[in-house]
């Protein structure tokens, strides 16, 4: 096997690894791998997020299958309108807007929400959850960032973190926010043309085995960290996606 071979299958191994461990063990932790995807599509990258996509769908139902018992539907019900109108605006923009001028506004909106929920805690912030534009904003930051580079992870961690929810409520109504997009997001990939019979044969054959092994190490993951430092390694895993599209947008993670 040469080299050419090899190495998109290690990009998308490792990817659907760290897309496994997401939807059933750290919420957050599948930016590493969509990074990787794009390894595997140099100067296709649109193809990488067509062929992750399934890939995460996949996940979101071995999530929902672990985590359906404790779904917060109030929480989930007030923020999946405004998601699902951002993910319309994110279609509408990746059809229309080169990747040059979207990605550092897309890193900048990580950061400042980062850095927000930081300065939220530090400063004791509880009521901000309850305040009406609180769902608005983060649920439409959060489909239009889903939509365009499956990065909707630290608008959601901002979200929910503001819930003050259990590991298992917060990692239950994070994995069936997800599906409910990522199953949006299927036909408008498709008719994007991100989604095609390379992409569908790249996830068959390079994706499947990592996510595999993923999903069981990280439902062992899950039940070992304690429920006070949950939110902690969620952070840390939303952190990584801000320093990881960061590096995109300099050029320096390609």
């Amino acid at each position: 096997m040469s080299w050419e071979q090899i190495f998109p299958f290690a990009c998308g191994t490792i990817a659907a690894f760290f897309i496994g461990l997401s939807k059933t063990g750290i919420p957050g932790l599948s930016l590493p791998g969509i990074l990787l995807m794009t390894f595997a599509f140099p100067g296709n990258e649109r193809f990488s997020t067509g062929a992750i996509l399934p890939v995460l769908i996949i996940g979101d139902m071995v999530g929902l299958s672990l985590y359906r018992k404790n779904i917060q539907w109030r929480i989930l019900i007030g923020i999946l309108p405004f998601m699902l109108a951002g993910i319309f605006v994110g279609a509408y923009i990746l059809a229309k807007t080169p990747d040059k001028y979207f990605q550092p506004t897309l890193a900048l909106v990580v950061f400042f929400l980062i850095m927000f929920d930081v300065f939220r805690q530090y400063f004791q912030w509880e009521e901000i959850g309850k305040s009406l534009w609180f769902a608005p904003t983060l649920g439409v930051t959060t489909g239009l960032t889903t939509m365009y580079a499956n990065a909707g992870g630290p608008p959601m961690y901002v979200y929910l973190t503001a819930q003050n929810l259990r590991k298992e409520q917060y990692m239950a109504t994070w994995v069936w926010i997800f599906c409910f997009g990522n199953l949006i997001k299927l036909p408008i990939s498709c008719s994007l043309g991100m989604i095609n019979t390379t992409t569908l044969c790249f996830t068959a054959s390079h994706l499947l085995p990592g996510l595999l092994i993923g999903v069981l190490l990280g439902r062992r993951v899950f039940l070992l960290i304690p429920e006070k430092y949950f939110v902690l390694a969620t952070f840390f895993g939303t952190l990584l996606t801000a320093v990881g599209m960061t590096l995109q947008v300099f050029g320096l993670g390609k």
